[in-house]
C-alpha cells in the first residue's frame, strides 16, 4: 500500500503514518517495494 492509502485507512496524517512505517521497517515488520523510499511509487508490504 502507498503511504497515503495507509494514512487514509487508519485516519492519521501522512507524516505520522510515515513515522510509524519507519518504526516498522526498523523492526523488520514492513519492507518498501523500491530502494528509494522517496519514490512516489514506493509502496510497503508486510514481511512474513
Amino acid at each position: 500500500m502507498k503511504t497515503r492509502e495507509i494514512s487514509d485507512a487508519i485516519g492519521l496524517s501522512k507524516r505520522t503514518t510515515i513515522n510509524w512505517i519507519n518504526r516498522l521497517i526498523d523492526k523488520n515488520m514492513v519492507e518498501p517495494t523500491s530502494e528509494n523510499r522517496n519514490d512516489p511509487k514506493c509502496m510497503y508490504e508486510l514481511r512474513y
